[in-house]
């Protein structure tokens, strides 16, 4: 499985300033993987509607995770991260 995984500006921003490892971020983003693919993985994930069309949404606890998934180039892009009260914003 060799997927690669793009972070923007602002969601490394959010990982240095809140401390979190990007270990974290891809372990959860490999289950995505794997949910896609047919396992039955319990995983809190939405497609999104509106502007965010085209993304998803990862629920890790009060962390939100949105991205988006291209299955022909094994590519994740990861717009932004951030507490479920502000990344809507």
């Amino acid at each position: 499985m060799n997927w690669q995984i793009d972070f923007s500006k602002v969601s490394v921003k959010f990982l240095e300033y809140n401390k979190i490892t990007d270990d974290i971020i891809i372990s959860h983003l490999l289950r995505v993987i794997k949910k896609f693919r047919g396992e039955n993985i319990s995983i809190d994930l939405k497609k999104m509607k509106g502007e965010w069309k085209g993304f998803y949404r990862l629920r890790i606890g009060k962390i939100r995770i949105i991205f988006k998934i291209e299955f022909q180039n094994q590519q994740i892009y990861i717009d932004r991260i951030d507490f479920r009260g502000d990344i809507y914003k």
